[in-house]
């Protein structure tokens, strides 16, 4: 008997190998094929051998953006010293490396949800893939876009945006799913490997992007809250109380302290609303909150599924945990509002960025789920079915993931990259002082694959790709497209 219950459970967690495998395949062929991640935008080229200090920088353009910062041209670097002696293809060496890294983030992202179904709900391995799917589809599922029929939670304009955007969404949202399965904030750090690894993935989601690390504090502050109205219903004192939340306490401060550093940064300093008054900006960012183009299955789904949360479990003990993720839900669009109010307001619109309120309202959505499973758990019998409408009501009508990018799809661009790269490269090897590269002319008459702000010699010289100074000779003409 026992040896069968052990072969169930290898069965189970081999299933999970599996899927995800199959997660991380689905996603490295997405990113490689059919938005293959390259360096299109001028960020793009000019962080791709950016030496950032693993220190916030008091005054720089981004001063605290370590993660982001650090992270690209280190994976980048990684890529091209492991693929371009077999591959001899720069633009494709590139687009390997941050295919596997993104796509091996998002499966940990996956991962740590399965992880939570497992630990927390007591869901079998084989059941919580099949959650674990509505949750992927779910992010595919949220929005719907006139221009490219179907925008997703993964989705960012540029490979820059992904590092500053995209990974620390993933990363924040990651710990969140974490702390709720287990709050190991409140227990004691040891001098372990274990311990120093958990600090280096905190000093990384601090350390991302604002807009980001909202997720995780956002959570952190209203754990705090609830901590504390649990504590005053049993009149424990406040210092048991701060003892308890010590290091949350930290991290808040730590987080309070990189807003300093960000109002003193060289962006900050460039007033972004063109002196427009901050309420007219807030104004303005918070009505875009209604322009954003939500599916109509996926409100109806979340409406239906709230509702029962509220009101079907409402006497359950569960429900206060409820408050853990719809407070932090309206913490998120409340800062974001504020923050795009100083920076930009249409900010908002951008799936990288509203990412944060948007991960709350898809993880509650799945939590109710949960809760209705574990009171009936004949429910899972629809669940194949259920992940097969939710599949269909993706937009699918037209080419919907290959997203465009001004006037050309990504296609388009990766061969005009790789191209001018190519003739750049070719330059070198025949010891040719300069080289002439077409780029096609767009609306703004911005060469944006290519410009004279980046010394595209230099990025090739440091990753030792050409050996001499070649001079760019850069030309505005549609033969960029021939």
């Amino acid at each position: 008997m026992n040896n069968l219950f052990c072969n169930k459970k290898s069965i189970e967690r081999n299933a999970l190998i599996i899927f995800l495998c199959l997660v991380f395949v689905f996603f490295y062929i997405f990113y490689s094929l059919i938005h293959p991640l390259i360096p299109i935008d001028l960020d793009d080229w000019r962080y791709l051998i950016r030496n950032r200090l693993f220190i916030p920088i008091w005054g720089e353009g981004n001063p605290t953006k370590i993660m982001p910062e650090f992270l690209y041209p280190f994976i980048s670097s990684i890529g091209i010293n492991t693929f371009y002696p077999f591959t001899k293809d720069y633009i494709l060496s590139l687009t390997i490396i941050h295919s596997i890294f993104i796509s091996l983030c998002i499966t940990g992202y996956i991962y740590m949800f399965i992880r939570l179904l497992k630990k927390r709900f007591s869901v079998c391995y084989s059941h919580a893939i099949l959650f674990a799917l509505i949750f992927l589809l779910f992010h595919f599922l949220v929005f719907r876009t006139q221009e490219t029929n179907n925008v997703y939670m993964f989705y960012a304009m540029d490979l820059n945006c992904y590092y500053n955007y995209t990974l620390p969404n993933l990363l924040c949202a990651s710990i969140v799913i974490s702390l709720y399965t287990n709050d190991w904030l409140s227990k004691n750090i040891c001098p372990t490997i274990k311990s120093a690894s958990i600090i280096f993935v905190l000093y990384l989601a601090l350390f991302s992007n604002l807009y980001s690390s909202i997720i995780l504090m956002s959570y952190i502050s209203v754990d705090i809250m609830l901590c504390y109205y649990h504590f005053g219903n049993k009149n424990i004192n406040i210092i048991q109380f701060i003892n308890t939340n010590r290091y949350k306490f930290v991290l808040i401060f730590v987080w309070l302290i990189i807003h300093i550093f960000e109002a003193n940064g060289e962006r900050a300093a460039a007033k972004w609303t063109n002196h427009k008054p901050f309420i007219l900006s807030v104004k303005q960012a918070f009505m875009c909150l209604f322009d954003i183009n939500v599916s109509p299955h996926f409100v109806f789904l979340s409406i239906f599924l709230s509702s029962i949360g509220v009101f079907f479990f409402k006497k359950s003990i569960y429900y206060n945990n409820y408050w853990k993720i719809l407070i932090p839900l309206l913490f998120c669009i409340i800062y974001c509002v504020l923050l795009s109010a100083k920076v930009y307001p249409l900010y908002v619109l951008r799936p990288d960025v509203n990412y944060s309120f948007v991960f709350y309202a898809v993880f509650f959505v799945l939590i109710v789920l949960l809760k209705i499973y574990q009171k009936y758990p004949i429910i899972i019998n629809i669940i194949p079915i259920s992940i097969f409408m939710l599949y269909s009501f993706i937009n699918r009508t037209s080419v919907t993931f290959c997203d465009l990018w001004r006037d050309y799809d990504f296609a388009t661009i990766k061969t005009i990259i790789e191209k001018n790269t190519n003739e750049i490269i070719k330059a070198d090897e025949s010891c040719c002082d300069s080289v002439i590269i077409w780029v096609p002319t767009v609306n703004s008459g911005d060469s944006w694959m290519f410009s004279n702000g980046v010394n595209y010699n230099n990025i090739l010289f440091k990753h030792g790709i050409i050996n001499h100074n070649v001079h760019i000779i850069m030309k505005d003409d549609d033969k960029a497209l021939k």
